[in-house]
């Protein structure tokens, strides 16, 4: 009998990783100055305020050692600058709350989320969304990216269940900070494009809409930034939030915030690099740098949410796993297994509606095309695509993009050729049945 030894040596790798021995640049320096933000343009006062809000954060940074998820079989020895749980809660007059729970990992299995979700509910009624911002130098939630033998053959899963389990404590514990902090919150919204740092698959444009939420309470001001980018411009033995780390220390100290950061139709969606050969911690400078300009720029056309309500609809759509590569992590234990009784993985999916802001959400990486497709079937102002949301499922692609041969790696890494169409039928049927 021939051995197929290809699909066992190279799962993971085809699956999410890549077989690159880790470089090791230091840190340098982020010399990139901004000036203070002035007043927002609408400040805060207690009869414009038509929410509630509360904001917390916890640091998820390992305390010890942790194989590294997205790139090589790498293990975090270093670190620079801390993990975080940041959770935002709002709610409207008529009692209606979100909680949103924005976490620096590359992703988490939809029934880390869920076991996530069953605590919460003991304390909190509303909808609860766990968000991974896609970091590629977070400890492996997923366990595609143990140890391998000559950096190939899988010889465990990655996953600590110690630090899971901590993990989990501590975004519960933080959404539970954010509950007791509530109080009278204003809401206001900004977009516009962010152009020049991130390119689309092949032939395809990604989504570059970038938009702002910012929550005025008496106490602080909070901004949620949604962009759709993968954070993996640093590839090393650094523990990291990527660029993200920049955005969260400068832009809150330049505008005198908090800052959550969700991303957003990522699927294939790279970081642009500098060019020329370049230490890889300028092209992290300069992505936050962009992104830091471009908030303090537009944060004074911020426009206060004329509605003051909060609604979602949900749907669980069951997909049948076809993909082979990932039944065998499953069979050979790297992946936790996600499938029921019918060997089908649930794909939790939002529609929902936050003052003039209409959000999709996705467990996973969604091709931008999805997106958009979808956003011009929204009747909401602000049209905001929520990726990585409950679970990390891959990519979802529309079944004419993987017959095209053009994506051939996002093809590997999705749970099966028709998953992409799915989705949108049922996110499409959600917006619909959500229309006023």
């Amino acid at each position: 009998m021939k051995i197929q030894i290809l699909p066992f040596g190279l799962v993971s790798f085809l699956l999410f990783g890549c077989a690159l021995v880790p470089t090791s640049y230091p840190p340098l320096p982020f010399l990139h100055e901004f000036k203070t933000e002035p007043r927002p343009s609408v400040p805060f006062s207690e009869e414009n305020a038509k929410f509630f809000a509360g904001f917390a954060k916890r640091t998820i940074t390992p305390e010890t050692t942790q194989w590294l998820s997205g790139k090589a079989p790498r293990r975090g020895t270093k670190t620079h600058g801390d993990l975080w749980a940041r959770c935002l809660v709002l709610r409207d007059q008529e009692g209606n709350s979100v909680a949103i729970a924005s976490l620096d990992l590359l992703g988490l299995m939809p029934s880390d989320s869920r076991e996530i979700q069953e605590r919460v509910k003991s304390f909190f009624k509303g909808k609860v969304l766990i968000h991974s911002t896609h970091t590629h130098s977070a400890p492996d939630t997923m366990g595609l990216w143990g140890p391998r033998l000559f950096y190939l053959i899988p010889v465990r899963s990655g996953r600590n269940e110690t630090y899971m389990n901590t993990l989990k404590e501590k975004v519960v514990g933080c959404i539970s900070d954010a509950v007791d902090r509530e109080e009278p919150a204003l809401i206001s919204f900004v977009q516009d494009t962010l152009e020049g740092i991130a390119r689309g698959p092949r032939d395809m444009q990604n989504d570059e809409s970038f938009f702002i939420m910012q929550i005025l309470t008496k106490k602080e001001r909070i901004l949620l930034l949604n962009f759709a980018v993968h954070p993996e411009t640093i590839k090393q033995i650094y523990v990291t939030a990527d660029f993200l780390q920049y955005v969260y220390d400068r832009l809150g100290r330049a505008s005198g915030s908090e800052v959550v950061y969700i991303n957003g139709a990522i699927g294939g969606v790279q970081p642009k690099g500098l060019p020329g050969k370049i230490n890889e911690w300028n092209n992290a400078h300069k992505l936050a740098a962009t992104m830091i300009e471009k908030s303090l720029a537009v944060l004074p056309d911020a426009k206060v949410s004329v509605s003051g309500q909060i609604s979602w609809s949900s749907e669980t759509a069951w997909i049948k796993l076809e993909n082979k590569f990932w039944k065998l992590a499953i069979f050979l234990g790297l992946l936790p297994e996600e499938r029921d009784k019918k060997r089908r993985i649930p794909v939790e999916l939002n529609y929902l509606r936050i003052g003039d802001a209409g959000i999709i959400t996705f467990p996973g990486e969604v091709f931008p095309n999805i997106a958009v497709q979808l956003k011009t079937k929204m009747p909401d102002r602000y049209k905001l695509t929520f990726g990585l949301i409950n679970g990390e499922l891959g990519y979802f692609l529309l079944s004419n993009d993987v017959k095209s041969g053009k994506y051939k790696y996002h093809s590997r890494v999705s749970l099966g050729p028709n998953v992409g169409d799915k989705i949108f039928e049922a996110l499409d049927a959600l917006i619909h049945s959500g229309r006023k």
